[in-house]
């Protein structure tokens, strides 16, 4: 039986660290209710840390709101009542996680002894894993997600990698300013009742490897997982630092200008362009046809449309991509009767 997206967001259940609750008034959204449990190795290291969920809620509210404000759709609607409890979206989730890495800590170096313990990565890597604890969330390859049908209709491998280096670029801003190493973290992703793919679960230090950049000092999980010391005094500096630099001048990496620091990143993006579903389009007719009476009678339709090789510069990629929209609002695509979709978008090597 093909395995599909879980509705893990949309359903009354209880999770290690987290209880999901429909709400009554408004069956749309979910009241998340994180817990004060702190677990390591799939649970089998378990604590109760009082305070801990009100920092998780604190912080993923945050960074939602963050990447939101970056134009990256998520799941967060508002705070909760709780100072442990947000609101979300109900979405579909898929039952996979993303792991994005920028440093080789954890299992990276042990599967790969290529990569040397903290490394940093010349590029990001991203990851997909099957969420099941008891498989203990085994490594995807990219085409096995197509192979077990892991993906809804109309979202793709290429999508979802793309989202997930979109909020890569927005953490590594965000975290430098707070003078922290992002190593890596993992992301959940789900559809909305339109079919909007959206960041989902929770965007806490549970999620994410964090070190001071200049004293190495963790600030994540790994302080429980390890026994470093107190999880709830690293997570409070995350939020501490986070709040500084969220209440300063905002972060806008769409408008971000090109210093010594940032500077320009030569981009190739790929934009395909065809018409609606809804208008009739004459070539589009004509070639069908065409290939009809040349020899092709199974051919039943044939959409043409316009594909688009763009290279450009910007700072980072959430800018390329936006630029790459306003173009086709602006030139590339008319948009009364066509519908335009960005297929690929990728740094180009120095």
């Amino acid at each position: 039986m093909p395995i599909t997206a879980t509705p893990s967001l949309s359903a009354n259940r209880e999770g290690k660290t987290k209880i999901l609750s429909a709400l009554e008034a408004n069956p749309n959204h979910l009241l998340v209710t994180f817990k004060n449990r702190a677990t390591a190795f799939n649970a089998q290291k378990s604590e109760e840390v009082a305070g801990k969920g009100a920092l998780n809620a604190s912080i993923s509210a945050k960074l939602f709101r963050y990447l939101e404000a970056q134009g990256l759709e998520t799941c967060f609607v508002s705070e909760g009542a709780e100072a442990n409890q947000l609101i979300y979206e109900t979405l579909t989730m898929l039952p996979i996680e993303i792991v994005v890495r920028n440093i080789a800590l954890g299992s990276l170096p042990k599967r790969v002894p290529l990569f040397k313990e903290g490394e940093k990565l010349r590029v990001p890597l991203v990851e997909f894993f099957y969420k099941s604890d008891e498989l203990n969330d085994p490594a995807l390859p990219d085409d096995a997600l197509l192979a077990l049908n892991l993906l809804p209709a109309g979202v793709t491998v290429e999508q979802i990698k793309h989202l997930a280096l979109a909020v890569n670029d927005a953490f590594l801003a965000l975290f430098s300013a707070c003078n922290i190493d992002c190593a890596d973290y993992k992301l959940e992703v789900g559809i909305n009742a339109n079919g909007q793919l959206k960041i989902a679960d929770e965007l806490s230090p549970d999620n994410f490897r964090l070190r001071d950049a200049s004293t190495g000092q963790v600030l994540d999980k790994d302080v429980f997982r390890l026994e470093l010391g107190d999880i709830n005094t690293a997570y409070s500096t995350v939020e501490t630092r986070l709040n500084q630099v969220l209440s300063a001048a905002p972060i806008d990496l769409k408008n971000q200008v090109a210093t010594a620091s940032t500077p320009l990143v030569t981009y190739f993006a790929i934009v395909q362009v065809q018409y609606k579903a809804n208008v009739l389009h004459p070539e589009s007719r004509a070639i069908t046809e065409a290939l009809q009476l040349h020899g092709f009678p199974t051919v039943e339709r044939v959409k043409a449309g316009k594909r688009f090789e763009i290279t450009l510069k910007a700072t980072n990629r959430v800018q390329a991509e936006a630029y790459c929209l306003q173009m086709c609002d602006t030139l590339l695509a008319n948009l009364v009767i066509e519908t335009y979709c960005l297929e690929a978008l990728k740094p180009l090597q120095a």
